[in-house]
């Protein structure tokens, strides 16, 4: 899972800040699916940034 790769990854290199490129899903996809980026902004220790592509 890729929430949980970079949230361990923040503890493994001390990591201050999380900047990420959120991934556009459409609603229907919303509904079968977790979007890793609000499981990020939930569960990491550190701040997190999203900037647009």
């Amino acid at each position: 899972e890729v929430a949980e790769a970079l949230t361990d990854a923040v503890d493994i290199l001390d990591a201050t800040v999380i900047v990420y490129t959120p991934r556009d899903l459409d609603s229907q996809s919303r509904l079968i699916t977790t979007d890793p980026g609000s499981k990020l902004v939930r569960n990491a220790s550190v701040p997190v940034m999203a900037v647009p592509e």
